[in-house]
């Protein structure tokens, strides 16, 4: 697949242009990077891992108040954002389909697919006006070679995994198939720990590497000789507008993203575009140095007074300055670390261009990233101008380096011959190097100063990825943070794997320092040698095995719960579509709900959501049963319309139930007939009938029976949990409380819930449900409800007793031996209380 059709990944995790503010053993300002929209485009959102994972599965808006049957317009609604695990997992995920957008339904779904982990607090809007950062469509299988088994064995250092003969060992949490890695917040050692879109890096030249951890709103501390991880300044899950001085994790951060340090101490960062904040690394103390949260613009001055335009990186050069490249004012700024005064170093504000000279003679056009040498230069990287340029810091002397206008490709060369796409993270070595992250190409560079070489010293751009490996050989996705620790090493933040990779620069060798990627691709095998992509939605056979909606594999993956062995029973290519007469391409588009009938059929709502698909388990032929074009209509087969089904669920009495989510409404289908007919509409369950005047307050989600003539939904914006006497369609609210959002345990509508989405009921009086980073259980009886599996406010999995550690869990299912199967990221794992 070439570049071009990987696709917008769903959490466009705009850029962060953190340039390494370190040359010569210094630490190095990290940038992300962002997609060249040529000279001065660069308004795109930086729309981080957010908006409601469901509704990036769901392939259209989740807004109620745009999402009739009449426009939501979804039968061909491909350009899905993928997966970011970046960043995956907040507040209201916007859906990049055709339709409307997503509500703020709080917590996200799920980062990409179906992520029910949005963040406490959090807008899921990220910072305005940053680049876009071109995602890939996720993992796919022509960029990414096939996993080993020895890779799924060094995803978390965990080696937990479900044996059925264990059914006697209860409170565990074990790895049924998949593998393991990706985002999260989690301290420890070395691949064990978790990191979600690290952005900066920079070292203190005495053995300690420092990332910004951008989605978890941290300064994260390596100790580059055991590899120990452990949070310097922040707190995870910190509401994106709060910005705090403080110690520790006391202080908050809104967005960190470039970082450098003085080697005196001290850490900068750029903080949410306007703010430079210090952190005193022996202390953790962390202070405002320049500018104000939410005040931009372009004003000299001294500290609060002055403003920025917008700025994602930082630079030091060690004498008590540094400098901050003003992407929105085409500028470079200069604070004086002592007095906290602002001055123009070079650039003219207001005045884009590609002019070398002196000071404001100088031309820049949206410099985004920085980094200092030893030799009182800095070096500048530009979004507009994809050239790297110099600045002779006594004398505001501006000359170009690298780069050519117009030729924002890949090339190697000298000079104007060589081309790169905007860097997003430099770094010098103080030996006459200077070293950037490449992230539009999924490279490391090198430019020889003295000569203004420019070569490729790691990664390739015709193959990202996360190996490990020497030189073209190995592969990033995305690397942003660059910096060197005097010694020989470079070390790289690769923002779409979640990882800190080292580089040794006289051999070029590739190594992951900290964190584990995402384990993503397509492979049948057993246990830990399985790989999914976003499975989302399970059923169970009922004759122990399990059936996984392999999202973005488009497929239907069969998993032998007694020994974990994974197949494929419709793929993406060789099913049999007796819709079409079969053919190359896959039959399925995105599933998303997945129910069986336990008669040997199962039935797949697409992420269109405007069909059910029933499938043969038997033969694996997909023919469409209900439904054919978007709309609000009972009726038989064909003629009953539909509108982004997000979930299905059977009573074990030949009765399919389906969650229409945009008609906000519960819907019956006779499975012997293929007659559907309406449960519940807006009226009861979103308490009106006019689906104009419904606010963002229903989405409704998931759904499961009881075996007692009762179904359950959950209300992802509105927060609760709701109970349909299916004979009478009555609604009635059994936990949790409209509009209000938490993570609360208690008793009916004193509970709060994050982003309710995926239930499952056990058949014994109780439910469990897929809340943010966690599961929780409501007795039904009681309406007591209490977390059971994750830990609210963190996210990664972590196996081992409960309640262990979830990501962004997307679907449950409850199976023979009658433990809780629980889909996550790229894993099925089993919850055995």
């Amino acid at each position: 697949m070439g570049r071009s059709e990987r696709g917008v990944r769903a959490v466009v995790i705009a850029v962060v242009f953190l340039i390494m503010a370190g040359c010569g053993g210094r630490s190095p300002l990290d940038q992300a990077i962002s997609s060249t929209t040529g000279s001065g485009g660069r308004s795109g959102p930086l729309a981080g891992a957010s908006s409601s994972d469901d509704a990036n599965r769901y392939g259209g808006s989740m807004n109620p108040g745009s999402d009739s049957a009449a426009d939501s317009g979804l039968s061909d609604a491909r350009d899905i954002p993928e997966r970011d695990t970046a960043a995956n997992r907040e507040v209201g995920r916007q859906l990049d389909a055709t339709s409307g957008s997503a509500p703020d339904a709080g917590p996200s779904d799920r980062t990409d697919a179906a992520e029910a982990s949005g963040r406490d607090g959090r807008t899921g809007d990220r910072l305005s006006g940053a680049p876009d950062i071109p995602k890939r469509e996720a993992n796919s299988e022509a960029g990414r070679p096939p996993d080993s088994v020895a890779d799924s064995a060094r995803d978390a250092g965990q080696s937990d995994s479900y044996d059925a003969a264990e059914a006697s060992e209860r409170g565990v949490l074990k790895l049924v198939a998949g593998g393991l890695g990706g985002s999260g917040d989690q301290d420890g050692v070395g691949t064990a720990a978790r990191f979600s879109t690290p952005w900066g890096v920079a070292s203190d030249g005495a053995g300690n590497l420092f990332v910004t951890d951008w989605d978890n709103r941290t300064i994260r501390k390596i100790v580059l000789s055991t590899g120990v991880v452990t949070t310097l300044a922040g707190h995870a899950w910190t509401a994106q507008d709060n910005s705090l001085d403080g110690v520790g994790t006391s202080a908050q951060l809104r967005a960190p993203m470039g970082m450098a340090s003085d080697g005196l101490g001290n850490l900068f960062v750029a903080d949410a575009v306007d703010t430079i904040r210090k952190i005193v690394i022996a202390t953790g103390v962390v202070t405002t140095l320049a500018g104000s949260p939410g005040k931009s613009g372009n004003v000299d001055g001294t500290a609060a007074t002055a403003q920025f335009g917008r700025i994602f990186d930082v630079a030091s050069d060690g004498a008590g300055n540094v400098f901050v490249p003003d992407m929105d004012n085409h500028t470079i700024r200069k604070i004086s670390v002592a007095t906290g005064m602002v001055t123009t170093l070079a650039g003219s504000a207001g005045n884009p261009g590609w002019v070398d000279g002196t000071g404001s003679a100088a031309l820049f056009n949206y410099p985004s990233r920085v980094a200092a040498d030893r030799a009182g230069n800095l070096f500048v990287g530009e979004e507009g101008n994809s050239a790297i340029r110099e600045i002779v810091i006594a004398t505001g002397v501006v000359t170009t380096v690298a780069g050519a206008l117009g030729q924002a490709d890949s090339q190697d060369g000298i000079g104007v011959d060589a081309h790169f796409l905007p860097p997003t993270g430099m770094a010098c070595d103080g030996a006459g190097n200077l070293f950037f992250a490449d992230a539009g190409n999924d490279n490391v560079r090198r430019i020889i100063i003295a000569t203004r070489e420019v070569t490729t010293l790691a990664g390739s751009r015709s193959n990202y990825g996360s190996e490990d490996g020497v030189g073209a050989d190995a592969s990033f996705e995305e690397p942003t943070g660059i910096t060197d620790d005097g010694a020989g090493n470079l070390f790289v933040a690769d923002l779409s794997n979640h990882v800190i990779r080292k580089i040794v620069v006289a051999t070029r060798a590739v190594t992951t320092l900290a964190g584990s990627a995402d384990r993503a691709g397509r492979t049948d095998g057993t246990a830990a040698a399985a790989r999914f992509n976003d499975p989302g939605a399970m059923a169970s056979g009922g004759t122990g095995d399990l059936f996984v909606a392999d999202t973005y594999n488009d497929a239907i993956r069969r998993v032998v719960i007694a020994t974990g062995a994974v197949t494929t029973l419709v793929g993406p290519a060789g099913a049999t579509d007796a819709d079409t007469g079969g053919g190359p391409l896959s039959p399925l588009y995105r599933p998303i709900a997945l129910a069986s009938d336990g008669e040997g059929n199962l039935f797949v709502s697409e992420i269109t959501g405007c069909r059910i698909r029933r499938i043969a388990i038997a033969t694996g032929a997909v023919t469409t049963f209900v439904g054919k074009s978007c709309g609000n209509a009972d009726g038989r087969g064909d003629a009953a319309q539909l509108a982004r089904v997000t979930d299905l669920t059977t009573d074990g009495a030949g009765n399919l139930f389906v969650v229409d989510s945009s008609n906000y409404a519960i819907r019956k289908v006779v499975i012997a007939t293929a007659d559907v007919t309406t449960v519940v509409g807006p009226a009861d369950l979103c308490g009106s009938d006019d689906i104009s005047s419904i606010s963002l307050s229903c989405w409704p989600r998931g759904a499961a029976v009881d075996g007692q003539g009762n179904l359950f939904v959950t209300d992802t914006s509105g927060y609760t949990i709701r109970k349909i006497v299916i004979a009478t369609g009555t609604a009635t609210i059994l936990a949790g409380s409209p509009g209000k959002s938490g993570h609360v345990d208690g008793t009916g509508t004193d509970a709060r819930f994050d982003a309710p989405a995926a239930i499952a009921s056990d058949g014994a009086g109780n439910l469990f449900v897929a809340d943010s980073s966690t599961v929780r259980r409501i007795v039904v009886a009681s309406q007591a409800v209490s977390t059971v599996v994750g830990l609210p406010g963190h996210s990664g999995m972590e196996l081992g007793p409960l309640p262990g550690r979830l990501s962004a869990p997307a679907g449950l299912v409850f199976a023979p031996p009658g433990d809780l199967f629980i889909s996550d990221q790229n894993a099925v794992l089993v919850a055995q209380f």
